[in-house]
């Protein structure tokens, strides 16, 4: 896909992924936009509200702490930044390796905090529904192996050029997660857990509080135009955030 041109959003109340939206997702390919269009509210049934992964809050979020680690202590009063991205999505990978360390020096100096969202918008061209399991994966590892998590998301996206036309299976993301250091106990849940659907939940709440594609970067809940801040350059996203104060 072609890097994504965010749009920008003003700030909004954010609808937590507890609240189910109906949806119809439309991906534009020539250009990375991603049409969203609701069509009801209902709650998401009490059964799968109970299931939310610990270190996931409820708009899907993963808040890093200052050591790197999933809920561990994090950095007050200083800009939050947000990550949105999918794990089929290429330029997600561009992004991963190129910027998100920039970011976690500032992480790790206590400069900034930092919350993922890994979505599910690429679901559409995958019959196993890859991003969406690959989003389910992260958060069951957010919970399983806290400290592993970070590693995680860099190595399956780093493996995303080794990936078939279906994705990767969930044997293949389980592997992929040992070679970072998670758990065996994170791997059986990577197999096991079914948190699919508060990806797919967690996404149409992101493209309802204005998320038109990935990678999206938020700053203190307002989405960045990449067409005035193009976060995808190194350095761009770092210096901009000096300029926050």
């Amino acid at each position: 896909m072609p890097a994504h041109p965010a749009s920008a959003s003003a700030p909004r109340r954010r609808a937590p992924i507890l609240i189910a939206l109906g949806a119809i997702v439309a991906v534009i390919l020539g250009v990375g936009i991603y049409a969203f269009a609701s069509t009801a509210d209902s709650a998401v049934p009490e059964a799968q509200a109970s299931t939310l992964p610990e270190g996931v809050d409820a708009d899907g979020g993963i808040t890093l702490g200052v050591d790197g680690a999933v809920g561990t202590e994090a950095a007050t009063d200083v800009p939050t930044v947000e990550l949105y991205f999918d794990f089929a999505c290429s330029h997600c990978a561009t992004f991963e390796e190129e910027v998100v360390p920039e970011l976690e020096e500032l992480l790790s100096a206590g400069e900034i905090a930092i919350v993922q969202h890994p979505v599910a918008i690429l679901d559409g061209y995958f019959e196993s529904a890859y991003s969406s399991r690959a989003a389910a994966a992260a958060m069951a590892v957010a919970e399983s192996d806290p400290q592993a998590y970070t590693a995680f998301v860099a190595a399956l996206m780093a493996a995303q050029s080794d990936m078939g036309s279906d994705g990767f299976t969930d044997a293949q993301i389980a592997d992929i997660a040992a070679d970072a250091g998670v758990s065996q106990e994170g791997q059986t849940a990577i197999e096991g857990t079914d948190y699919e659907d508060i990806a797919v939940a967690a996404t149409e709440a992101a493209v309802s509080d204005g998320l038109t594609g990935t990678p999206s970067v938020a700053i203190d809940g307002e989405f960045l135009d990449y067409n005035e801040i193009n976060y995808m350059e190194p350095g761009v996203l770092v210096d901009y955030l000096a300029t926050l104060g």
